[in-house]
C-alpha cells in the first residue's frame, strides 16, 4: 500500500483493463520533451517521403534545438484493434489509443445557418460514400452550447451516412439572434428619422454582439472540451470542423469587439493536445449575390460580410497546423484532403534550452531541409512549470466531471462492483504513461486529485468524494508500477436518484485530467457489464 488518505486507498498490483498490455511506459519527470507532429507536402499536396531525423530543424526563441526523438508514422502504422475489457469495467481509453492518431468530423450547427447543413451534409454523404475501408472517423456535432458524441470510431461508413441522415437541419437560437435586424418605426420627420435610426442601429449591434459572444463562447468552449476528449489518442488528432465559424471581430454598437483572445485559448489547448483543425466552409462558394433560398430578392455580398469566418478559420487552422477550405463547391473533396494528412506524418521529439517553465506560451518553427515543400505543425506550445499545474485552473477537475464526454489525457480504467446495499466499490486504475513523477530520495513522487460524482435525474451533481492522494513510490517498486499501474480503490454509497456516476482523476504536476462515466443502468446488482 502506497499511501492511504481519507478512506482512499493507493494500492500497487493490481491491473485491469487493456494498458496493461501495453508497451512498457516511461514516467513523464520535470525534463520536458516537446513533441510535434509534422505534415510535409510538395507542390502538389502529396506527402514527402524518405524524411529523416536530419533533415529537420526545430527553432525555438529564435534558437535551433537537436531532435531528440524522431518517428515516421504511416496510415499502416495508425491500425489498431479494439481493446477489450473485464467484465464491470468501464474505460476512457479511446478505440485507436493502442495505435496512434484519429480523424474526427465534427458537424457545426450552432455556426451554420439551416440551408447550408443541408448542402454539407449532401456532400458528407457524398464523402463517406467514397471513404476507404481502412479509414477510422469519428462524428461529433456542435449543437448548440454542447458538444455531442454521435458516433466514435469506426470504419463502417454505411453506419456514419445513417447517423448523418439522422441529423436534422435547424438555425441555432445563437446564429438567428446575431443575424436578426429589429423592426423600424413609421416615417418621421426627417431629424427624428435620423435619431431613430441611429438609436435602432446601436441596439441591433448590441443585441446581435451579445449573441455573436455567446456563439464564440460556446464554440470555444466546445473545442477545448474537445481537446481534452482527445488528448489520450497518440500522435495527430485531424478535426474535419464543417462550419461556417464565427466573427474574429464585430462591433456590439458601442465599440469593436476583438475574440481573437478567446480563439487562442482555444487554439492553444488543440495545440497542446495535438489536435489539427482542417475548417470546411459549409456555404461552399461564395457569390456576389446570396441569401436563403426562400428569400425573393438575392442580397449582395460584400468582402466584410464574406471574410470574419474565414479570417477566424485561417487564424485556428494555422495555429493548430491544419488546412483551411473555403470558396469552394466541392466540400467532398475538401475533406477528403483533410483525411489525408495522416497518410504520412513525422513525429519530433526536443527538450528546451529554456528550462524556467515560466508559464508563458512558447513558439515553435519546424523547419525542413528540402526545396518545394510544404511544412505544417502547431505553433506553440505552454511551457507550465512542473509544480504549478495544481494551482492553475484549481476546479479544472470538478469542470471536467461536467463535460458531456469523457476527458482522455490520463488514461484510467474503473472496475465497479454494486452491492445489494447500494454501495459501489470503485478500482481505478491509472494509465502509468500519464503520470508524471518526480526522482528523488530514492524514490518517486507526485500527486493526484481524485474526484468522484453523481450525475443526478434532475441534473444536479453529487458529490460523493473529492481529496489529494500522495504518491511515494520507493524505486524497488518503480518496474512493478510500471507493468501493473496504479490502482486507487474507493467505496461509496449509491444516491437513490443517481443515473450516472462520473470518476475523475488529476494528476497534480502536469494537469492531466482522465474522467470515465458510469451509466447507473449498467450496474445492477450481480451482473456485470462491459463499457462499450
Amino acid at each position: 500500500m502506497i499511501a492511504v488518505t481519507a478512506g482512499l486507498a493507493a494500492t500497487l498490483g493490481v491491473s485491469a483493463g487493456p494498458a496493461a498490455q501495453s508497451p512498457q511506459p516511461v514516467f513523464r519527470s520535470s525534463t520536458r520533451l516537446v513533441q510535434v507532429s509534422v505534415v510535409v507536402q510538395d507542390r502538389e499536396g502529396r506527402p514527402v517521403p524518405g524524411l529523416t531525423a536530419a533533415d529537420f530543424e526545430v527553432v525555438e526563441g529564435g534558437r535551433p534545438h537537436p531532435v531528440a526523438h524522431f518517428a515516421v508514422q504511416t496510415r499502416e502504422s495508425l491500425r489498431s484493434a479494439s481493446a477489450s475489457l473485464t467484465p464491470g469495467a468501464f474505460t476512457n481509453v479511446l478505440d485507436g489509443r493502442v495505435g496512434t492518431g484519429a480523424t474526427i468530423l465534427l458537424f457545426d450547427r450552432l455556426n451554420t445557418a439551416d440551408f447550408d447543413q443541408i448542402y454539407a451534409r449532401r456532400h458528407l454523404a457524398r464523402f463517406l460514400s467514397e471513404l476507404r475501408p481502412e479509414e477510422r472517423l469519428g462524428f461529433y456535432m456542435l449543437d448548440g452550447r454542447h458538444l455531442r458524441i454521435i458516433h466514435d470510431f469506426t470504419s463502417d461508413a454505411s453506419t456514419l451516412r445513417s447517423m448523418i441522415d439522422g441529423v436534422s437541419k435547424t438555425t441555432s437560437a445563437e446564429l438567428a439572434g446575431s443575424e436578426d435586424e429589429l423592426m423600424r418605426p413609421p416615417v418621421m420627420a426627417d431629424g427624428l428619422d435620423a435619431m431613430f435610426e441611429a438609436m435602432i442601429e446601436r441596439a441591433e449591434l448590441s443585441v446581435q454582439g451579445y449573441f455573436i459572444t455567446n456563439r464564440v463562447d460556446a464554440t470555444v468552449q466546445t473545442l477545448e472540451i474537445l481537446a481534452e476528449r482527445l488528448a489520450g489518442v497518440q500522435g495527430r488528432k485531424n478535426v474535419i470542423w464543417i462550419s461556417s465559424a464565427f466573427p474574429l471581430y464585430f462591433n456590439d454598437g458601442i465599440s469593436a469587439q476583438q475574440m481573437s483572445s478567446r480563439v487562442y485559448r482555444a487554439t492553444r489547448a488543440l495545440s497542446h493536445a495535438d489536435i489539427s483543425i482542417h475548417p470546411v466552409d459549409a456555404r461552399g462558394l461564395q457569390g456576389a449575390f446570396s441569401g436563403h433560398p426562400a428569400d425573393r430578392q438575392r442580397s449582395f455580398l460584400t468582402m466584410q460580410e464574406q471574410a470574419p469566418g474565414f479570417d477566424t478559420s485561417s487564424l485556428i487552422a494555422e495555429q493548430t497546423g491544419g488546412r483551411v477550405f473555403r470558396n469552394t463547391n466541392d466540400l467532398r473533396a475538401a475533406m477528403n484532403r483533410a483525411v489525408e494528412d495522416a497518410d504520412l506524418t513525422y513525429g519530433l521529439g526536443y527538450y528546451p534550452q529554456d528550462e524556467r517553465f515560466d508559464g508563458r506560451f512558447r513558439r515553435i518553427e519546424v523547419k525542413v531541409k528540402k526545396a518545394d515543400v510544404t511544412v505544417r505543425h502547431r505553433r506553440d506550445y505552454y511551457a507550465h512549470p512542473p509544480k504549478a499545474s495544481a494551482g492553475l485552473e484549481k476546479d479544472a477537475l470538478i469542470a471536467a466531471l461536467q463535460y458531456p464526454v469523457e476527458a482522455t489525457s490520463l488514461g484510467i480504467t474503473v472496475t465497479a462492483s454494486l452491492a445489494a446495499t447500494d454501495t459501489l466499490t470503485l478500482a481505478m486504475r491509472v494509465d502509468p504513461a500519464g503520470l508524471s513523477l518526480e526522482k528523488r530520495d530514492g524514490g518517486w513522487r507526485g500527486q493526484l486529485e481524485v474526484a468522484i460524482g453523481q450525475r443526478l435525474r434532475d441534473e444536479a451533481l453529487h458529490n460523493s468524494k473529492h481529496l489529494t492522494v500522495p504518491l511515494d513510490i520507493p524505486d524497488a517498486m518503480h518496474e512493478r508500477l510500471l507493468t501493473e499501474g496504479l490502482t486507487l480503490t474507493s467505496t461509496i454509497p449509491l444516491q437513490p436518484q443517481t443515473r450516472m456516476v462520473i470518476v475523475g482523476v488529476r494528476d497534480l504536476s502536469s494537469g492531466a485530467i482522465g474522467t470515465v462515466r458510469i451509466d447507473r443502468t449498467r450496474l445492477q446488482p450481480g451482473i456485470a457489464q462491459n463499457h462499450e
